[in-house]
């Protein structure tokens, strides 16, 4: 199984390919809590936040309450090949 992090990139993609982004910005236009992102990605809901707060050091997203936003979504792609 892949690490976490690939997982939770993976989903991240797959939710704003799924569900698109709000208009005028780069925020996936759903709203999800860390539960169920993390039942998306088959990992603990701990896991999931550790997960997304590295994407977020990384520069990769932002996060705002329950909206994410992807703003390097090739650097997200690439993380997961």
């Amino acid at each position: 199984q892949q690490p976490v992090l690939i997982r939770i990139a993976d989903c991240l993609l797959r939710l704003q390919k799924k569900y698109g982004e709000e208009s005028g910005t780069s925020a996936i236009n759903i709203t999800i809590t860390r539960e169920e992102l993390a039942n998306l990605a088959s990992t603990t809901r701990e896991s999931a936040t550790r997960s997304l707060y590295k994407l977020k050091q990384m520069g990769i997203i932002t996060l705002s309450g329950t909206k994410i936003k992807i703003v390097d979504p090739q650097k997200l792609f690439l993380m997961t090949q």
